[in-house]
């Protein structure tokens, strides 16, 4: 007598193994990922936090507030800052051609501050946990002239549908930094000559400023490119300083943070936890899963 052939699996509980596998390599990378935190920890921890003018050459920690002799317009939230992340991503039927956010970064030399001195901070390369200074929905041919040219610049067409965030650093913004103050390479000092796209000299950074200022319908006055006077006193700063808090070898972190020392520490400590614990739990429910629905077949 023929057999009749074994039932072929429905789509949907192919779909259902596929997402138990998933769920596997999702635990293993959360696990894998909770001890690179957890690493991360305790590399701060060991790292002494140093004042400016006691700090050594090598990685540091250092808070302080952020300072500076001029500075540039973020494109969203139209703010006076030394370094945003402004970030596109498409929503809608936008979202189907686009397989990645859109973002653009761009800062000038700022110092931080604290009572024994300053030092200069180049943010390129930076991983940055700082507040969001814009947050919305904009479609192009309805939002405003700095929107309309942000839109443009990421290549995005003038009738996109996007979901826009803004961080930046503003002047006087309480800040933790982690990286490597190293000596000052000559490309550095040599701004004017040496900008990049993403480090403006203080020329390049009053383009900027009255490229902004003239999309919003405002008359550019004055001198666009110092911008350091608080309380009546103008600020002296070193554009050619003999070190930097700057990104160090392959590997180093170099973190920016509006939070403090002890805040970041107790974050990392809370994901690293849930990480390497969540991860080897996932995988093992999708593991149980995966064997359930095989002995089904």
């Amino acid at each position: 007598m023929a057999t009749s052939p074994a039932p072929i699996p429905h789509f949907e509980s192919l779909l259902v193994l596929v997402g138990a596998l998933g769920g596997v390599l999702a635990g293993f990378y959360l696990f894998c990922r909770g001890f690179g935190l957890l690493a991360r920890k305790r590399l701060i921890e060991n790292i002494p936090r140093s004042e400016i003018r006691s700090a050594a050459l090598g990685q540091v920690e250092i808070s302080g507030k952020a300072l500076g002799p001029y500075t540039i317009i973020s494109p969203l939230s139209l703010s006076d800052c030394y370094y945003y992340k402004a970030v596109a991503y498409p929503t809608g039927e936008d979202a189907k051609q686009a397989h990645r956010s859109s973002a653009e970064i761009l800062s000038v030399p700022f110092f931080l501050g604290d009572q024994t001195g300053n030092v200069m901070v180049d943010a390129r390369c930076a991983e940055t946990d700082l507040p969001c200074t814009y947050e919305g929905c904009a479609e192009g041919y309805t939002a405003g002239g700095c929107v309309q040219q942000f839109l443009a610049r990421r290549g995005l067409a003038e009738n996109a549908r996007v979901q826009l965030v803004e961080y930046s650093i503003l002047a006087g913004d309480p800040l933790f930094v982690l990286g490597r103050l190293s000596e000052n390479p000559p490309e550095t000092k040599n701004l004017e000559s040496k900008a990049g796209a993403d480090w403006l000299s203080p020329e390049a950074a009053a383009l900027q400023r009255q490229s902004m200022l003239e999309s919003i319908g405002a008359v550019p006055a004055g001198d666009l490119r110092l911008v350091g006077k608080k309380n009546g006193e103008e600020k002296q700063f070193n554009l050619h300083p003999a070190v930097v808090l700057r990104k160090g070898a392959k590997g180093e972190p170099f973190i920016i943070s509006r939070h403090s020392q002890r805040e970041v520490i107790r974050e990392l400590a809370g994901k690293s936890l849930l990480y390497v614990w969540g991860g080897p739990l996932l995988a093992l429910a999708s593991v149980a899963y995966l064997l359930l629905k095989l002995t089904e077949f």
